[in-house]
């Protein structure tokens, strides 16, 4: 069995956690990867059934592709045997890995969609246990990145059928190195949160019609979005004290930077928390949405303050 463990220091979303792991297992150097600040702020709009358009906001964020580490080839295998024969082979090489295109409704007990949605991502096989029959999985569970393992009985049961996209992927590490952020990566990134930060700024959110907050799709998406945000204020701590080890824009004041962004990510948690709570109580909500407006504008020129700091350096 390949020794390789899920990338769980930090939670920034199921495919980013799905990379560093595999990047990880090739060379411990890359977790530095998981720091990266080549995120912006996005605003999310939508109208669902009514008349009135109301935003979210969401946290993107981008590391690599498979492409740039591995050769993927794309599988549509015609039934079960050839599917099982093909992940086998593939996930049994030191250097493979299949990603399957899962129904995420019976796949992993106590996630997010378990026997409530039918979901599809693509999910990481990362090995076979031959003895007892049975594949060693990596996905996402609370906002955690966790391994299980699938019964070979039962992993085909779990494949998300759509014409859309294939269902296997396979992956081969290739021998190519991942450049690791500079100085001027860091800066140039923080400009553009930044500028993500002031649209913004100038913005509303959660200004939902009353029906809409009966709906379990809206509070687990917004739910996502918001750990999304939390995990990346723990990635630019992360990111401070690397910049720190590595004598990285040596004017700035490393310990009180990253003290500030992990305290951004628990005012995040609150506001995540909070946004549930509207959800679940229809008692003044209106008051409350101003409210918890009013804390997400201090969150964001909170860290519009702290990314000056670094751009500034």
């Amino acid at each position: 069995m390949k020794r390789i463990e899920p990338f769980n220091d930090i939670w920034l979303d199921c495919y980013n956690n799905q990379k560093l792991s595999i990047l990880i297992y090739k060379n411990e150097d890359n977790k530095a990867l998981a720091y990266n600040n080549n995120y912006k702020y996005e605003i999310m709009p939508y109208i669902f059934g009514g008349s009135k358009e109301f935003n979210c906001i969401a946290c993107g964020q981008y590391i690599i592709t498979f492409e740039e580490f591995s050769q993927m080839d794309k599988m549509n295998p015609k039934n079960e045997e050839e599917f099982l024969k093909l992940i086998k082979n593939q996930v049994t090489k030191e250097n493979g890995f299949v990603l399957m295109r899962t129904d995420l409704y019976d796949w992993l007990e106590d996630s997010i969609c378990w026997h409530r949605y039918h979901w599809d991502h693509y999910s990481l096989i990362v090995d076979y246990d031959e003895e007892n029959q049975q594949f060693l999985v990596f996905d996402e569970k609370k906002g955690n990145y966790v391994k299980f393992y699938v019964p070979e009985s039962k992993i085909y049961k779990c494949v998300f059928h759509t014409d859309k996209f294939e269902i296997l992927r396979l992956i081969t590490l290739d021998g190519e190195e991942i450049k690791i952020q500079t100085t001027e990566d860091i800066k140039k990134n923080a400009s553009d949160i930044v500028e993500s930060i002031d649209n913004c700024l100038e913005k509303r959110f959660w200004d939902m019609e009353e029906f809409i907050f009966d709906g379990e799709h809206y509070k687990d998406l917004n739910g996502i979005f918001l750990q999304k945000i939390e995990g990346r204020h723990k990635a630019n701590a992360g990111l401070i004290r690397w910049m720190e080890t590595n004598g990285m824009a040596s004017g700035l004041d490393y310990r009180t930077l990253s003290e500030e962004f992990e305290k951004l990510s628990v005012e995040w948690a609150k506001i995540r928390m909070a946004l549930f709570v509207i959800y679940m109580k229809k008692k003044n909500r209106q008051e409350k949405i101003n409210e918890l407006n009013e804390k997400l504008y201090e969150c964001l020129t909170k860290e519009r303050e702290l990314w000056n700091q670094v751009i500034a350096s």
